[in-house]
């Protein structure tokens, strides 16, 4: 099993490295929009992802987007569970600061891997670039080789705490994208706050399942998503079809034409008839009507734009 377990995490490490064929647009469009709002933030934007790719990474340096994920250190940075444990609502002086973006990537990274101290005693995660010398065997990305059996403080249960005290520290906003609920570890959690948190609300933006009918194919809000909607009164559901909003189940309508709209409405398909901001390239179309971009500013597929150009 090792074996096997290391041939497909090399796999996913170089399918990942090579990065999406049609550039990284859509994360230079969120790292500016971290950018344009990150100086007068009163607590810090927490981002939990569960890819294993460095596109946020690649995208926020590119926009001079200060961030931290755990790591310390400069020639192979390592991981320190405490600067992840750190509450930042209960410290007067928080650090990093508010205005650094905090990175969580709940299933690893193609850059992670177990490495062992010098005396071949002790192991420790450490991130490492893309281009250094892998390690398959220790890659850390699931699936990978007992990633619990090591210490419970490796970066899974560590980022799984801090998600877990995001969602019950008191009055919270989550926003869900990209994420299916399919993996259970994660439902529990934010099951979890969604009970046990009244000043919780949860956001889940989804971009739906291919099913074919009569009138072709269509994405559908899965009914599974539906049902956790309607369970937790404080979680809604945008679909492509349709949203639950406080348990309350309704198709969508056709937004109204404003006269000044110069472009189609990047959050709605008309040819589709479906909301669109499951998909990410559309959400960050959106977010780019709130950062200053017009007609003449938009990102290219492959550019970052100056941050002088963007309106603070």
């Amino acid at each position: 099993m090792g074996e096997l377990d290391a041939a497909i995490c090399s796999a996913i490490r170089d399918i990942v490295c090579e990065g999406p064929t049609d550039g990284i647009r859509p994360h230079r469009t969120f790292a500016q929009w971290l950018y344009a709002s990150y100086s007068g933030r009163n607590w810090p934007v927490e981002l939990f992802t569960t890819n294993y790719d460095v596109l946020f990474e690649k995208a926020m340096e590119g926009a001079g987007v200060p961030f931290f994920d755990g790591f310390i250190g400069s020639v192979a940075p390592f991981f320190a569970p405490e600067s992840v444990d750190t509450d930042a609502k209960t410290q007067e002086a928080v650090y990093p600061p508010r205005a650094w973006t905090r990175l969580w990537k709940m299933h690893g990274s193609v850059n992670w891997h177990l490495l062992r101290a010098g005396n071949g005693q002790r192991s420790y995660v450490s991130r490492v670039s893309c281009n250094d010398p892998v390690y398959d065997e220790q890659l850390m990305i699931f699936p990978s080789r007992e990633k619990y059996s090591d210490s419970r403080r490796l970066p899974f249960l560590t980022y799984q705490d801090r998600l877990r005290r995001f969602l019950t520290s008191g009055e919270s906003v989550l926003f869900i994208i990209g994420y299916s609920f399919s993996d259970e570890h994660l439902n529990d959690i934010i099951f979890q706050g969604l009970r046990g948190n009244n000043r919780l609300a949860v956001n889940a933006i989804m971009f739906g399942d291919c099913q074919t009918g009569a009138g072709g194919e269509k994405r559908l809000l899965p009914e599974s998503v539906i049902q956790h909607g309607k369970a937790h009164r404080n979680l809604s559901v945008y679909g492509p079809d349709k949203a639950v909003i406080g348990g309350v189940v309704g198709k969508w309508a056709a937004p109204p034409k404003m006269k000044d709209d110069y472009e189609a409405l990047s959050y709605w398909s008309d040819q589709d008839d479906a909301f669109m901001l499951g998909d990410f390239q559309s959400f960050a179309s959106y977010l780019e009507r709130f950062i200053g971009f017009g007609r003449e500013g938009k990102i290219a597929p492959d550019e970052t734009p100056e941050s002088a150009e963007v309106e603070t």
